[in-house]
């Protein structure tokens, strides 16, 4: 007799925790983005009832820019500390899951990052039906460059704010709320305001390459140490918690 065992490959661990968390974060990102890209078009419907006008993108560029690194922040921190019991409970080494969020920020920034040129497109058919002048390439600038750059620089942006927002959460989760307080200042503190500050007018002078280097060993050394610290957890009952 001839077994008939599948010939697909079991998924790995990683695989399912990845799937796991893309679909958990799916399903906020349905009404978030919809949300960051209506806030400007309503913003401008108001400016446009109330006589003024606009020649840029500084709206566009305020929100769709902004919101969503506050948003991974937020759900790097969600993610970590409601899926670290589940993961285990369910079999699944911390490893997996350490793994598995590093995939899913990078995954995540890679499909936000998108937002704000998708933005600029909807925003030129809003200036347009307005009768709004929109001076050429204006909110196509970041600290790196053009459209590409921009891209580049909001997705570096955005995966080192998920990670940061992980590493926060666990730090607390394992430290807890005096001590988590204290340890956040290196552990969360120190990188947030790398990326902070490079984000911003200040960071401006620095140069397009090396704005790129520091983001990405920003995450790079973020994404080492959340690995350190969940592969270490000790998994709270919920009296503790």
């Amino acid at each position: 007799m001839t077994s008939s065992r599948s010939t697909h490959p079991r998924p790995t661990p990683q695989r399912v925790a990845v799937a796991v968390l893309m679909t958990s974060l799916g399903r906020v990102l349905v009404w978030f983005v919809p949300i960051v890209l209506a806030v400007p078009i309503v913003l401008y419907a108001l400016i446009a009832a109330l006589g003024g006008e606009l020649d840029g993108s500084g709206v566009m560029m305020g929100v769709a820019n902004n919101a969503p690194a506050w948003f991974l922040f937020a759900m790097g921190a969600s993610l970590t500390t409601q899926y670290l019991p589940v993961n285990v409970a369910h079999g699944m080494t911390r490893r997996s899951l350490a793994t598995a969020l590093s995939w899913t920020f990078l995954a995540a920034a890679a499909l936000l990052a998108l937002v704000l040129p998708i933005g600029f497109v909807i925003e030129a058919w809003v200036f347009e039906a307005y009768g709004w002048t929109r001076e050429a390439g204006i909110g196509l600038a970041s600290p790196l460059g053009g459209l590409g750059a921009l891209i580049v620089d909001a997705f570096l942006r955005f995966a080192a704010m998920a990670s940061i927002g992980a590493l926060a959460a666990i730090t607390y989760y394992r430290c807890g709320a005096w001590w988590g307080s204290l340890a956040a200042l290196a552990t969360v503190g120190a990188p947030g305001a790398i990326v902070i500050y490079l984000s911003g007018d200040l960071g401006a002078w620095v140069a397009p390459s090396v704005t790129m280097a520091v983001l990405a060993a920003t995450i790079a050394v973020v994404n080492l140490s959340l690995h350190a610290l969940v592969r270490g957890a000790t998994i709270r009952s919920k009296e503790a918690q």
